[in-house]
């Protein structure tokens, strides 16, 4: 995070095997959607993938998606989470954890 509340500080990837530091503006979550402000982020192989142009996509792109953090903003709507609640998403960011759907499948049902 930078010392605004209005940035953050990303690595990514503009071209294959290509990495920078940016600077990109923070955004509200929209509705039923909280934004996490990272502490850790695990980069994988679909990651490395990425960066290395293996596959089809847009530039730039910033790898990481299994991440560890604190819920900074909730979006309208969202229910069963506070701001600064310790959470983790994994890899296809994970379940609400609220929902029944959630609840009765363990966790894999709302994404």
């Amino acid at each position: 995070m930078t010392n605004d509340t209005t940035t953050y500080r990303a690595v990514q990837a503009v071209a294959p095997g290509q990495l920078e530091l940016t600077t990109k503006p923070l955004r509200e979550p929209p509705p039923g959607y909280v934004r996490i402000r990272i502490q850790a982020c695990g980069v994988c192989h679909s990651d490395a993938g990425t960066v290395a142009g293996m596959f089809p996509i847009s530039w730039p792109r910033v790898p990481g998606h299994e991440v560890i953090g604190r819920i900074d903003v909730l979006g309208e709507g969202v229910q069963g989470w506070t701001t600064d609640q310790r959470v983790g998403g994994g890899f296809l960011a994970g379940s609400c954890g609220y929902c029944s759907a959630c609840r009765a499948q363990g966790g894999r049902a709302a994404t």
